[in-house]
């Protein structure tokens, strides 16, 4: 008996309450495990989709139908899944070996005019290198370019600061000699107010020309949260959980296929928790020590009082140790989340947060400070 064809083109719709979308149009898992004949019958009413069909034309109708899609949810969110969907493979909802053994072999008899778009979708790529390979590469496109924006910003900032303070006695001279040929006094206090607006004025015109905005100072976390939360629910998704501000608690999400057997040594099942709770702890350690290196680069300590704590106004020391006490803190409160959360998540944390640490340890050395033209660190190593 011959098995259905699998599509590999992705169909979004919004039939169960809790699913983003998938893509099942060939194979679709019900709450009771079984398949859908309806879901079935609709695979096979719908056109073939042509072997060659061109990497833009692929991701043109994905585009369509994010659009045409009823689903509420966030287009940041089913971009991520559709993503993580597309490095992984092809039949995802189907739990049938022979339809999977089918997807693979696409790969084998592939021909030279398939695109690249199709070749992934039907690669046997495990998820445990998806997942990984996806927190890596968001970390290198996006994370160090924004973080050497970043810290460049920062030390033009730091320069204009230092020669907007060489402007005061400039400016000062500047205006008296405006009020004196206009014949007006102004009090001291005055004076300093209107020589202070020119400084600022000034200040800012020459921060937007070096392109050191203070705005800069939030691009990467304005950044990574979007990044960060939409993965996370993506993920989610994948081993069937629910987002508590987004799903139906009662609806059934189904898993995608392969998510729990490929795993990573102990965690083969990347749906379940941890066996053996290494993960979370692993995730809890990783953002303990990279606080810490943090710290240490930048010459303020590992405790609390250590730095620029000690000086400044009350309430400036009053905030340093509140940071630094959230800083302490979160670790081990990501490693208690983590308990509950399903092992392809956690797993993402952790490697997202290795290669964060790798990165701190990295950008901490003097020599490429330099070679990357960024400002030195108090405490840089050579």
């Amino acid at each position: 008996m011959t098995a259905p064809p699998i599509s590999l083109v992705p169909s979004f719709h919004s039939s169960k309450p809790g699913r983003l979308f998938s893509t099942t149009p060939a194979i679709c898992r019900q709450s009771n495990g079984s398949e859908s004949s309806a879901a079935i019958s609709a695979s096979s009413s719908q056109e073939a989709m042509p072997s060659s069909l061109s990497t833009s034309a692929d991701a043109s109708e994905i585009a369509m139908q994010l659009e045409s899609s009823e689903s509420s949810y966030p287009l940041i969110i089913q971009l991520t899944q559709t993503l993580l969907e597309k490095l992984h493979g092809g039949a995802l909802f189907s739990n049938n070996p022979e339809k999977i053994s089918q997807t693979l072999q696409a790969v084998v008899h592939a021909n030279a005019s398939e695109s690249v778009m199709q070749a992934l979708s039907a690669s046997a790529v495990p998820w445990w290198a998806v997942i990984g390979g996806a927190a890596i590469a968001l970390r290198l496109l996006l994370t160090v370019p924004l973080y050497i924006r970043q810290q460049r910003a920062v030390g033009a900032a730091e320069k204009l600061r230092v020669v907007s303070a060489t402007w005061m006695h400039a400016i000062r001279r500047s205006l008296k000699l405006e009020l004196q040929a206009k014949g007006k006094s102004v009090s001291e206090a005055d004076m300093q107010k209107m020589v202070q607006r020119r400084v600022s004025r000034k200040h800012h015109e020459l921060m937007l020309k070096e392109n050191c905005h203070p705005i800069e100072m939030f691009l990467l976390p304005l950044v990574q949260m979007p990044l960060w939360v939409s993965m996370s629910c993506a993920i989610r998704h994948l081993c069937g959980r629910p987002i508590w501000f987004l799903d139906d608690p009662s609806a059934a999400i189904p898993r995608a296929i392969g998510i729990t057997w490929e795993g990573l040594g102990w965690f083969k099942n990347l749906a379940d928790i941890d066996p053996f709770y290494v993960l979370p702890v692993v995730t809890g350690s990783l953002h303990l020590v990279n606080f810490a290196v943090t710290r240490w680069t930048h010459g303020l300590g590992f405790g609390f009082t250590a730095g620029s704590a000690v000086s400044g106004s009350t309430f400036s020391r009053v905030l340093s140790f509140a940071f630094t006490g959230l800083g302490y803190t979160m670790p081990f409160v990501i490693a208690g989340v983590s308990l509950f959360q399903p092992t392809a998540l956690v797993y993402y944390w952790s490697v997202s947060a290795a290669f964060s640490l790798l990165q701190s340890i990295l950008f901490s050395k003097a020599k490429v400070r330099l070679a990357l033209r960024l400002p030195a660190l108090s405490k840089a190593r050579s």
